[in-house]
């Protein structure tokens, strides 16, 4: 993965250069892709079962953040498929922790071993799919879960693609919010840090 400091100058030539493919990025056309908006639901799952609070007293108000983001599916998830996420910390937990190892490679200054650390997400999702299969209690779930596998699927494959390319020094974060990843184009000079 290119130094920070190489990274911003490939970032600044590649600014205005219609060779810079566009890898990978959380949505387009202003409409996020089913796996960012899965990411999000994960987090307030992570959110939802790391507050000491619920597992004295759960409360419906607690799980406001998990309906906002089921809204903003296509196909939405029912309050059934919602609980069996739920059901068990440690499938959430971890693969919370593969969506967070990326995220590690996005923050600046990078944290030590964050390129070591980092999980493909297909991985984790497959993981996280074959739990649910073996859990009687969150079937619902899973069948939710069917209904958006495919794009799941694809956007895992061409996420962990181009984390990948990334991590290999042949691409960079760039866009907006620098949550886009660009290929680097043929003959852009990348200087070493100083």
């Amino acid at each position: 993965m290119l130094p920070e400091t190489a990274m911003i100058s490939v970032r600044e030539a590649c600014a205005d250069n219609p060779e810079a493919t566009c890898l990978w990025a959380p949505g387009e056309n202003y409409n996020r892709y089913e796996l960012s908006i899965f990411e999000e639901l994960i987090s307030a799952a992570f959110g939802y079962l790391n507050n000491p609070v619920n597992a004295v007293c759960p409360s419906s108000d607690h799980m406001r953040p998990l309906h906002g983001v089921a809204k903003q599916f296509h196909k939405r998830p029912s309050v059934s498929a919602l609980t069996g996420l739920l059901l068990e910390m440690l499938p959430v937990f971890d693969l919370y922790g593969a969506f967070f190892s990326y995220e590690d490679l996005m923050l600046s200054p990078r944290s030590p071993g964050a390129e070591e650390r980092w999980r493909p997400i297909k991985t984790g999702l497959l993981q996280f799919k074959a739990y649910l299969n073996k859990n009687p209690m969150a079937q619902e779930t899973a069948q939710w879960l069917d209904r958006i596998w495919p794009q799941l699927m694809a956007q895992a494959d061409r996420k962990d693609h181009a984390t990948r390319e990334m991590l290999a020094g042949r691409a960079f974060f760039g866009g907006e919010e620098l949550c886009e990843i660009f290929a680097i184009p043929v003959g852009v000079k990348i200087h070493a840090a100083a």
